[in-house]
């Protein structure tokens, strides 16, 4: 900590730092009423409309657990595709979601997540780099294949004004020559009014 009035040493800078802001998104969680803030990081997960069984349990056909009958069992390894947003059952305190499931089409409501955190089934995010990847290539082609195009451009335009530069100069010494021509015939005109004779004088 610095003190009041402490003498400093300039050693290097100043120097201007400019630093990216954080990525924050405004949310609310789907297991309490608490809304607000945060920071996106890589602790963060996107939502996945397909899930995989973590482990064996069942799919119901009712998202209360009291009034729901089995609509049959799900082992663990199996992926679902959710048909709506995952769901708090409140009188079990258990996150739920309507799915179906892809091996035989059967729909119903399944448990991701228990009351104690335990995780149920696991979003299956999908792996986004290699499109930005492929995207990001595309880009740099195009780009590439662009700059292609308009060099022809740029050399018929460099071709003219090389043209155009050789006919100036052209055009200047013809007009040099034409002065030369125009000062020597002035002057030889000169020389032979002064070389004629006299004439003679009638006495």
């Amino acid at each position: 900590t610095l003190e009041v009035g402490e003498v400093l040493e300039l050693i290097e800078g100043p120097e201007k730092e400019t630093a990216e802001g954080a990525r924050r998104v405004k949310a609310r969680s789907i297991g309490g009423s608490c809304e607000g803030w945060f920071s996106v990081s890589s602790a963060f997960k996107e939502w996945a409309p397909r899930y995989k069984c973590a482990q064996s349990t069942v799919l119901n056909d009712a998202m209360n657990l009291k009034d729901a009958k089995v609509v049959r069992k799900l082992e663990a390894g199996e992926i679902l595709e959710a048909l709506e947003a995952p769901m708090l059952e409140p009188s079990a305190n258990l996150l739920r979601i309507r799915a179906r499931a892809e091996k035989d089409g059967a729909t119903g409501f399944a448990t991701i997540k228990g009351n104690m955190g335990t995780e149920v089934m696991h979003p299956m995010v999908e792996n986004k780099e290699p499109e930005r990847k492929y995207a990001k290539e595309q880009n740099e082609g195009q780009e590439a294949k662009e700059d292609k195009e308009q060099e022809p451009e740029k050399g018929e335009q460099q071709e003219h004004d090389r043209g155009r530069s050789r006919g100036q100069e052209a055009e200047e010494a013809d007009r040099g020559r034409s002065r030369g021509e125009s000062g020597r015939d002035r002057g030889g005109g000169g020389r032979d009014d002064a070389e004629a004779p006299p004439v003679p004088s009638l006495a």
